[in-house]
């Protein structure tokens, strides 16, 4: 978007965080539900269709010792996986619920912008892909940009070499994630509060009734 409004606009444009970088993760782990899951699981949240990637990582999952649970498709959670074939739906969390299932799973399979963002905050070991690549607007540009901003662009999966890689093995280094996201969440809080300062300049002078 940043990229789109330059060409547009005859004024400097930011790039921000995303607001769930803002807060604290403590925030949002204090408000996950965790799910009465007594096995080690792997997590499927996918938005798109991707049914042979997905029956991959179903596969490689079990094969791996872990079961696989899946928290729906689509713009909400109460519609089945297509094309996966978990060990379990889950298909009525809200968002505490949700928040649960990224904070409990073992590894998350994901299409999602805030699938991944959510899987950086909770600091888990986490493979994301592409939604719907053949569709022009399919919004992978958000997993692109958080890929680059945490320097993890190698977690992106793609469906040509995904058979071949080993899925449960590189772990993510959130010692180097960490220090770049505290970066870009100073620079991000501080643009913030340089729109409200001008916000509260304007108001000051307007003319009192």
């Amino acid at each position: 978007a940043q990229v789109m409004l330059r060409s547009f606009l005859a004024k400097k444009v930011d790039c921000v965080l995303d607001p769930v970088f803002l807060v604290p993760s403590d925030t949002w782990s204090q408000m996950a539900v965790l799910p009465d899951e007594k096995k080690p699981y792997v997590l499927l949240y996918n938005l798109g269709n991707s049914t042979d990637l997905l029956n991959m990582i179903c596969r490689k999952s079990r094969q791996a010792g872990f079961r696989v649970v899946s928290v729906g498709f689509g713009h909400n959670t109460h519609f089945r996986s297509r094309g996966a074939d978990p060990d379990a739906e889950v298909l009525d969390a809200g968002p505490r619920e949700w928040l649960g299932l990224i904070a409990g799973a073992s590894f998350i399979f994901t299409d999602s912008f805030h699938g991944s963002a959510f899987s950086i905050l909770f600091r888990k070991n986490f493979w994301c892909f592409e939604k719907d690549r053949e569709r022009k607007n399919n919004e992978n540009s958000r997993l692109y940009s958080i890929l680059k901003v945490c320097g993890i662009e190698e977690r992106l999966l793609h469906p040509e070499s995904a058979e071949k890689r080993p899925l449960f093995d590189a772990a993510v280094d959130y010692d180097a994630v960490g220090e770049k996201l505290e970066i870009r969440k100073k620079a991000s809080l501080e643009f913030l509060r340089s729109c409200l300062r001008e916000v509260a300049y304007e108001e000051r002078k307007k003319p009192s009734d």
